[in-house]
């Protein structure tokens, strides 16, 4: 008895809930679905966009500085 009184409460007592706020075309759910959405698409998207750049950087300046050590490495064994 106890139980069925219980169950009874709950089910009769409560609000339904819904499961999507998406699906219920709620204008603020809306907003942060497409927010969301390009975020998720951004963040991933300009982390490898940063990495490949910073990479490219480095072997520029790694080219630079072993275009420019044979120079500085010729005038040295010359002067010696």
């Amino acid at each position: 008895m106890k139980r069925s009184l219980t169950a009874a409460i709950l089910l009769l007592g409560t609000a339904s809930a819904n499961a999507c706020a998406v699906c219920f075309q709620n204008n603020h759910a809306r907003t942060a679905y497409l927010a969301t959405t390009a975020a998720l698409i951004l963040l991933p998207t300009s982390l490898v966009g940063t990495v490949a750049f910073v990479i490219r950087r480095r072997m520029k300046i790694a080219e630079q500085e072993a275009a420019a050590e044979p120079l500085s490495n010729e005038s040295s064994t010359r002067a010696a």
